[in-house]
Order: C-alpha cells, then structure tokens, then sequence
C-alpha cells in the first residue's frame, strides 16, 4: 500500500518496510531521543536491523517525505482478533503538523 498524502509534494504513508532503510530507522529513532547513532549503527547485526523490528505480527505504517522517513507507527497483533499500537515516532521538525493525524 502506499498512499500519496499531498499532490505536488513528495509526502506518502507506505507500509512497505523495502521502502525504508536501516540508518532511515535510526536516524529517526536518534533524532526523538532514542538513543544515539552508535547505538543502532555500531552493532555487526545492524544490516537487516528495519525488517526484525518488523517480523511477523509486527505492522509498520511509514511516512516519507522528500525520500527521508518522518514518522513510523508499529502495530502489534496477534493477527487474529486484537492488535494494538506499540510505538508512533515523528521526527522533531514534523512534530505537531497533524502528521499522526495520518496513521
């Protein structure tokens, strides 16, 4: 799925993980105060980081803008009768723009 949000600008909500890169995660995840770069980037496992946080039963909802992830949402369920938000993330310059009114 992948949704244009705004014609004329390049903004889309996507959940399509092969559309966000590792360092786009984060990048994200640092600039909200989760952590710094090495946390995420020093590690030998960090290839393939994006698609373990999204394993099966795991949902994630991205927003892009200008090719730079600005804000993600992860959805945990049991694919079966319930599911619940886990994790909404929204970079800082994007905070309060009624971006999350998108997910």
């Amino acid at each position: 799925m992948q949704i244009i949000i705004e014609k004329g600008r390049d903004i889309y909500l996507t959940d399509e993980i092969s559309f966000v890169k590792d360092d786009d995660i984060a990048d994200l995840y640092t600039s909200v105060g989760f952590g710094r770069p090495s946390d995420y980037k020093s590690y030998p496992d960090f290839p393939g980081y994006g698609a373990r946080l999204f394993p099966k039963g795991v949902y994630g909802f991205f927003v892009i803008a200008n090719n730079v992830l600005v804000g993600l949402v992860r959805v945990f369920s049991d694919d079966y009768t319930c599911a619940w938000i886990t994790e909404i993330c929204v970079h800082p310059e994007w905070q309060k723009k009624e971006l999350v009114m998108l997910f």
